[in-house]
C-alpha cells in the first residue's frame, strides 16, 4: 500500500484480519538450499574446507499495490509477474594455528566465486494492470484479470547475471590473556552481464578486543565491504536499471560482560553504505550515503534457578547524507525508526520440562517518505508463549506454542527505503515441534 496524495497525518491502522485486496490475491514463496562440505584434516593446527552451495528462491506476488490518499481513497494496481533467484557458491578455507613467541596466530585463507541468476515470467518493467478504485471503509472485489502464472515461467526472461569473486586472508592475534587483534583483507570483483560493469576492490577489517577481567571485553573495529549495486524494482518508471557497486564501512566499539548468571552488552555503532529510494516521480534512484548512527544496549540474567528476564533497547540516527537532491540532504531515512526497546521473560515450572515465555517490543514513530512529511506512528506489541521439552527415543523433542501480537493490536509494518506500507499480522497463534538428532 502506498498513501498519496494529501499531506498531514497517515491513515489509521487498519486491523491486520481485515481484507483490503480481492480474494484471488496472495503471495508464493518457495526457498530451497542445498550443498555440501569436504573438511581435510590436515594435521592437529591444519584443516582445510571445500564447500559447495546452490540455493533458489521462488516468489509470485499476485497481489495490487493500493495508492491510497489521506481520506482512504484508493486506486489499485496489479504488477503480474513471478521471479526466480538462483545462486551457485563455491568456496575453499585453509585455516590453522601458528605460535611466534608470545604470540598465537589463528590464520584463515580463502577463495570463493559465487554466481547469482534473476530471471521472471515477462521482462523487467512488467506490464501493470489498473484494477479499478475504491475505499478502505469498504474495499472492491475487482474481478481477476490474468490466469495462473506457473512456476517455469519464472525462468522466461534473464534480467540480471552477477559473478562475485574472492580471495580473502585474516589472522586473530592472541597476545596474553589479555589482548585479541584480529586484521583481515579481502580481494573481490563483482561482474554484472547486464549492468555492464566488472569492477573490483580490496576492502579490510581491523578489530581490537582487551579484558581487563576475565569476564570483561571491550573492543573496537572497522569492517568495509565490498557491496552489489542496487537494480530499480519492477514497480518504478525505471524498473531493471543497475547501478554501480560500491563499499560500505562499519565502525563499532562496544563493551561485554558475562559474569555467572548474568551478562550485558554496549555498543556504539556507524554504518555509511549506499542511499536507494523512490522519488515523488516514481523514479528509483541510488545517490548519496545512508548514514546509520546509534547505541544498543542489551542484558540477560537470571533471577532464580527458574526465571529469567532480558531487555534491550536501540536508539538509532538513521539520515541521508551526501545527496545531490538539497531536500533529502540531512533528513531521516524513510522506513528506519529511531528507537526500537524489548523485554523478554521466560519461566521454568520447578520440577517440569515446562517453560513459559512472555514479552514486549516498542517500536517509535518511523518517517515514511523522503522529506519527512508523514509518519506511521509508534507500537508496542505483546507476546507469550510456553515449550515443553520431550526426551523422545534418546533425542530432544521441543514441542512449542505461541501467541503473537497477544492485544490484536492493528499497526502499520514499514521497511527501510520505501514509502509503501502494509497491516501488521493480527493476534496469531503458531504451534511448532523441534526434533534434534
Amino acid at each position: 500500500m502506498n498513501p498519496t496524495g494529501t499531506f498531514g497525518k497517515v491513515i489509521n491502522p487498519i486491523d491486520g484480519d481485515k481484507r483490503l485486496t480481492p480474494d484471488w490475491t496472495r503471495y508464493e514463496s518457495e526457498h530451497i538450499t542445498t550443498g555440501s562440505d569436504l573438511i581435510w584434516n590436515i594435521n592437529n593446527n591444519w584443516n582445510n574446507k571445500l564447500s559447495y552451495r546452490y540455493s533458489t528462491s521462488y516468489r509470485n506476488p499476485l497481489m495490487p499495490i493500493l495508492y491510497v490518499d489521506g481520506n482512504g481513497n484508493y486506486s489499485a494496481t496489479l504488477y503480474n509477474y513471478n521471479n526466480l533467484f538462483k545462486s551457485y557458491q563455491t568456496q575453499n578455507v585453509l585455516s590453522g594455528l601458528i605460535e611466534t613467541g608470545p604470540v598465537t596466530h589463528n590464520l584463515a585463507f580463502g577463495l570463493s566465486h559465487t554466481r547469482t541468476i534473476s530471471s521472471n515470467s515477462s521482462g523487467i518493467g512488467t506490464l501493470s494492470i489498473p484494477l479499478g478504485s475504491g475505499n478502505l471503509s469498504s474495499p472492491v472485489e475487482f474481478d481477476r484479470p490474468v490466469g495462473h502464472l506457473d512456476k517455469s515461467d519464472a525462468s522466461f526472461n534473464e534480467y540480471s547475471r552477477i559473478t562475485r569473486k574472492e580471495a580473502f586472508l585474516s589472522d586473530t592475534l592472541n597476545v596474553g590473556d589479555s589482548w585479541d587483534f584480529i586484521l583481515g583483507a579481502r580481494y573481490g570483483s563483482l561482474e554484472d552481464k547486464y549492468g555492464d560493469y566488472k569492477e573490483s576492490e580490496i576492502t579490510p577489517s581491523f578489530a581490537a578486543i582487551y579484558r581487563p577481567l576475565e569476564w570483561i571485553s571491550i573492543y573496537a573495529s572497522y569492517v568495509e565491504a565490498f557491496e552489489q549495486g542496487a537494480t530499480a524494482p519492477n514497480t518504478a518508471v525505471n524498473a531493471g536499471e543497475v547501478f554501480e557497486p560500491l563499499v560500505s564501512k562499519q565502525y563499532e566499539t562496544g563493551i561485554k560482560v558475562d559474569y555467572d548468571n548474568w551478562s550485558a552488552n554496549m555498543a556504539i555503532f556507524q554504518l555509511q553504505r549506499g542511499l536507494t529510494f523512490t522519488d515523488g516521480n516514481n523514479v528509483f534512484s541510488q545517490d548519496g550515503e545512508a548514514h546509520f548512527e546509534g547505541i544498543e544496549l542489551s542484558t540477560r540474567g537470571k533471577i532464580n534457578e527458574q526465571w529469567l528476564i532480558g531487555a534491550s533497547a536501540m536508539w538509532l540516527d538513521a539520515t541521508n547524507k551526501k545527496t545531490t537532491n538539497p531536500s533529502l540532504e540531512g533528513e531521516p531515512i524513510q522506513g528506519v525508526a529511531d528507537k526500537q526497546f524489548r523485554l523478554y521473560s521466560e519461566y521454568q515450572v520447578p520440577n517440569t520440562q515446562l517453560t513459559f515465555t512472555g514479552g514486549a517490543q516498542y517500536t517509535s514513530n518511523v518517517p515514511l517518505d523522503t522529506i519527512n512529511q508523514w509518519d506511521v506512528d509508534s507500537v508496542t506489541l505483546f507476546d507469550l508463549g510456553a515449550r515443553y521439552e520431550i526426551d523422545f527415543n534418546k533425542q530432544l523433542l521441543t514441542l512449542r506454542l505461541n501467541v503473537e501480537n497477544l492485544t490484536d493490536k492493528a499497526y502499520w509494518l514499514t521497511s527501510a527505503g520505501s514509502s509503501g506500507i502494509a497491516q501488521g499480522a493480527p493476534r496469531t497463534i503458531k504451534l511448532g515441534a523441534q526434533l534434534d538428532f
